[in-house]
């Protein structure tokens, strides 16, 4: 059984804005990817029990009207 993870948007600034919590890995990882079709921004996946982290890339996109397609998942989250 996996346990909750939290999901954050990190700001051009350094700042963390949470966006919710998912049930695992794979519904966070979905989520984010459905967020970067509308904040083309890094994210962070945090399991807070474990201290794990998760930074994910959007893609690269710049500008107020960008939009990522794919997030690339780096590195692997241990299994």
């Amino acid at each position: 059984m996996e346990t909750p993870v939290d999901i954050f948007r990190i700001e051009a600034d350094g700042q963390m804005m949470w966006l919710g919590a998912a049930d695992s890995l794979g519904e966070a990882k979905a989520r984010v990817q459905e967020f970067a079709k509308t904040w083309a921004a890094d994210y962070m996946i945090v399991n807070l029990k474990s201290g794990l982290r998760l930074t994910i890339a959007a893609g690269g996109a710049s500008g107020p009207s960008a939009r990522a397609s794919e997030p690339k998942f780096e590195p692997e989250w241990p299994r």
